[in-house]
């Protein structure tokens, strides 16, 4: 069993990076169009339907979280959601095209980082983190200072999560001037 304050962070957070994710891509409805077609996944006639359906997935997803609506529903979409993500980029970096954006970024454009391993490793990971939420919970009630380390859970896992990607962007910005000057 686990404390039931670990399963609560989890859907917080998982319902912040939804949020986020469903956010930057309605926000940037035409970029992340062409983002799905630089996957060249799909055929290019369900590109803008999907443009609106990921987003609206995610979007639901966040709720879903935040909710506790269907938890195994929640967490099942969440880590297939996940896993196809990872996919798609394993995909293409298997094809050679490490210089597309990933998508993944909160920031339209320049900001969106290329295709890496570490972003399909980052997509299991989460995948995996999401199937903790529904390990058996110690039936114990969540006071004030539960939601206080809550808050504050989330708020190192932010900037955890904020430090990675940063680190990811600079790997790669590192290896694009080490090329042009060799």
């Amino acid at each position: 069993m686990i404390d039931p304050l670990i399963p609560r962070i989890i859907a917080v957070g998982f319902s912040l990076i939804w949020f986020g994710a469903a956010w930057h891509k309605f926000a940037a409805r035409q970029s992340f169009r062409a983002v799905l077609e630089d996957y060249r996944l799909l055929p290019a006639a369900s590109l803008s339907v999907l443009s609106w359906l990921v987003p609206s997935v995610e979007a639901t997803l966040a709720a879903a979280w935040l909710i506790a609506l269907a938890p195994a529903a929640t967490v099942t979409a969440t880590s297939a959601l996940l896993i196809a993500y990872a996919t798609a980029i394993a995909i293409n970096l298997r094809r050679g095209r490490a210089y597309i954006g990933c998508g993944c970024g909160f920031s339209p454009g320049a900001d969106d980082q290329p295709l890496s391993w570490m972003l399909v490793l980052r997509n299991l990971l989460l995948g995996g983190l999401a199937l903790v939420a529904l390990l058996p919970q110690a039936q114990r009630y969540l006071g004030i200072a539960d939601h206080a380390l809550l808050v504050l859970a989330l708020l190192v896992l932010a900037l955890l999560h904020a430090a990675v990607m940063q680190l990811l962007r600079n790997r790669t910005a590192f290896r694009s001037w080490s090329e042009a000057h060799e």
